[in-house]
């Protein structure tokens, strides 16, 4: 009977038409435990739990005990046609399981109207206690309200089963009954499963998806499990004007018939109009909360340097609001040079055509960004002796900026249980006290930790933290030809005493960062910390994709190297990384290698632009908080036994990449790319 089901499935793909999807329970898009040729949409988040007892971790023996279960998946579309997920299963008395699942749809080559999607996938990948390891591909083709899916896996499964799911040829039948209900049923070589998938209009919450689905195993007396999955669209840059058929569509302008330049009272005396023009602009940009700001002109050329510390997601902002404001004297200087300063230290110049820029600005249309985006360019300013109408006004010096940021340490997944924790929170001061010269310190405050973080009995009693003075630097940071450096010198980590010297070159896509320093123990002499690492990263930047390499010997002295792929989503961050490390005593023994998959997410915690700034200092949440999860892989005993903080790279408070270079992404191909986004500042 199977074979005929599975033989009349193979044969729908011949017929097509779209339904919606989901993730399974077993965290790939598909029906209930088997995957569809769908992925999940690129620049989607998913938060899912489901409480499925899985029959394939007890051989589908029906007549042994099963207690609760639960699930927890993280998924991401992290590509195009590629998705990526975390998947965290405890089921009591038979796994504690941390796995990833990849997929990747391949793009569609012939007809749609009479082949299918196909897509390959590997579940589990890496680990030695691969309960779920599962290797597949899989076609599904819709026709009206129906889609048919028909694949094939290989398990190379050597956890607890010995009758695995997915293991030849599976495969199943969705049905969009209405735009908020699918029925589906599905065969997955060992177990018969049909349920009901629930989509919650979008109209009723923007911006967040809902899905809830049910599902019963007919193997094993209907059963039944429950899923719930969030989804939130993080997004991509858009392209600001669509074509169609040819035609340009127009997005009007937020300041359209608007005044192009100041309204101001003409004395008598020319270079009296262009000083209080140039101070009324310096003003507005003052105003706005920008530090530091600098404003010239030489011939019809128009000068402003700047410092933000207002515009807390991304520097592209702030850039936007200085152009705001310039294009209002586009009638009387053609061309602009902006320099985005941090302690009151140049970090770039960009310079373009004014006249373009307030074309952009006041009609956005494709011609217009692209005549606006051909016109940049990023480099030193040439032009050195600027006619200045004012210097530095608004100065950041001595007026402290305070983030709050939550510190935390977290174990998921381990022998010992799901999820152990350290909350504490951590409060960073910058003080800028000279153009460079900057002191920083961050203090930490335990909240709160779960048993086995306990600082005495606890059996992760080494990663707890009694809080304190994190770090105290002094900070000098200077431009070296075309590269940053920045020296820091003081206490760090609590316990120890050095300096940290780093040094970055941005070069068109690429930046080259070395990192050198050393430390020693307060109480222990012989306790010293030598680093030294170098990071070479390539953006890509129609996607915002970062691919990065890192190699040398970190903070514990353990020597190896990272890949890692980091994607933006406009200021949110997810990132795929590998990292190997040897322990020092260990270096020549492969056995005793450190191999890690992990994923990270890195978001701002606060309000896009500053709502506690004045003039006598800020505070402000963690403009890129980072929270990271890494899993073991290739161990001989199948454990999840991290080596503790193997790989740390030590972040200082001021790091360049973060502190000066708005997160590697000042740079004339990305604010290119996003050229869109400098609009939004109206």
């Amino acid at each position: 009977m199977r074979f005929v089901i599975l033989s009349l499935l193979g044969s729908s793909l011949l017929f097509a038409g779209p339904v919606e999807h989901s993730l399974s329970f077993q965290g790939y898009t598909g029906l209930v435990n088997i995957p569809n040729a769908q992925v999940m949409n690129e620049g989607d988040i998913s938060f899912s739990f489901n409480n499925q007892f899985d029959n394939h971790l007890r051989n589908y023996d029906y007549t042994k005990p099963k207690d609760y279960a639960e699930d927890y998946i993280f998924g991401v579309g992290f590509l195009p046609n590629f998705e990526f997920q975390g998947r965290f299963k405890e089921q009591k008395g038979y796994t504690r399981d941390l796995s990833a699942n990849f997929k990747y749809k391949i793009p569609r080559l012939m007809d749609e109207t009479y082949f299918p999607d196909i897509a390959i996938g590997v579940q589990d990948l890496g680990s030695a206690a691969n309960n779920y390891e599962n290797y597949y591909i899989v076609a599904d083709k819709s026709i009206w309200l129906l889609r048919a899916s028909l694949g094939y896996g290989y398990s190379n499964n050597s956890g607890a089963s010995k009758a695995p799911r997915m293991d030849g040829v599976f495969g199943g039948l969705e049905a969009q009954v209405t735009p908020w209900l699918s029925l589906m049923g599905e065969y997955d070589t060992k177990e018969t499963h049909v349920g009901a998938r629930f989509f919650m209009p979008e109209e009723w919450i923007e911006g967040l998806k809902f899905h809830f689905t049910v599902a019963s195993n007919l193997d094993d007396g209907g059963d039944t499990s429950v899923m719930f999955n969030a989804i939130l669209p993080l997004g991509k840059h858009d392209t600001y004007i669509m074509k169609n058929n040819g035609e340009e569509e127009h997005v009007s302008s937020p300041i359209e018939g608007k005044q192009k330049s100041s309204s101001i009272t003409a004395p008598s005396n020319e270079s009296d109009v262009q000083d209080i023009s140039l101070m009324s602009l310096a003003e507005a940009l003052r105003a706005d909360g920008l530090q530091n700001v600098t404003v010239g002109s030489k011939g019809n050329v128009l000068y402003i340097g700047y410092e933000n510390t207002v515009y807390l997601h991304n520097e592209l902002d702030a850039i936007g609001a200085v152009l705001r404001e310039a294009i209002k004297f586009a009638d009387k200087y053609t061309r602009f040079v902006i320099e985005p300063k941090h302690s009151n230290v140049v970090v770039t110049a960009l310079s373009g055509s004014l006249v373009q820029a307030a074309a952009f600005y006041r009609n956005p249309s494709f011609e217009t960004k692209q005549a606006f985006i051909t016109s940049l360019k990023e480099g030193k300013s040439i032009i050195k002796d600027w006619e200045y109408a004012t210097v530095n006004m608004n100065s950041s010096r001595f007026r402290p900026r305070v983030e709050l940021t939550p510190v935390l340490t977290t174990f998921v997944g381990t022998e010992l249980s799901a999820f152990d924790y350290q909350l504490l929170l951590g409060t960073r001061a910058y003080i800028n006290l000279y153009d460079g010269l900057d002191f920083t310190f961050r203090y930490d405050a335990p909240i709160s930790y779960s048993d086995n973080l306990d600082p005495v009995t606890g059996a992760f009693k080494y990663a707890y933290s009694d809080g304190g003075w994190y770090s105290t630097m002094l900070n000098y940071s200077n431009r070296i030809g075309n590269g940053l450096n920045t020296l820091s010198a003081g206490s760090y980590k609590y316990d120890y005493i050095g300096v940290m010297d780093q040094f970055i070159y941005h070069k068109d896509r690429s930046a080259l960062k070395f990192k050198v320093g050393y430390f020693q123990n307060y109480d222990y002499s012989d306790d010293t910390k030598e680093v030294y690492l170098a990071k070479y990263s390539y953006h890509y930047e129609p996607m915002d994709l970062f691919a990065e390499v890192q190699v040398g010997q970190y903070w514990y002295q353990d020597v190896g190297f990272s890949l890692s792929l980091k994607r933006y989503f406009r200021d949110v961050a997810v990132e795929l990384k590998y990292l190997q490390t040897k322990d020092p005593g260990n270096f020549y023994q492969s056995e005793e290698t450190n191999k890690y998959v992990g994923v990270a997410i890195e978001l701002p915690l606060d309000f896009r632009k500053s709502k506690l700034s004045g003039k006598y200092g800020q505070i402000n949440g963690d403009t890129a908080w980072r929270y990271r999860l890494r899993s073991t892989v290739g161990r001989s005993d199948g454990s999840n036994r991290i080596v503790p903080n193997s790989g740390y790279d030590p972040i200082m408070e001021i790091e360049s990449e973060k502190y000066f270079y708005n997160r590697n992404r000042l740079s004339e191909g990305y604010i290119k790319e996003n050229a869109e986004r400098l609009l939004e500042s109206f």
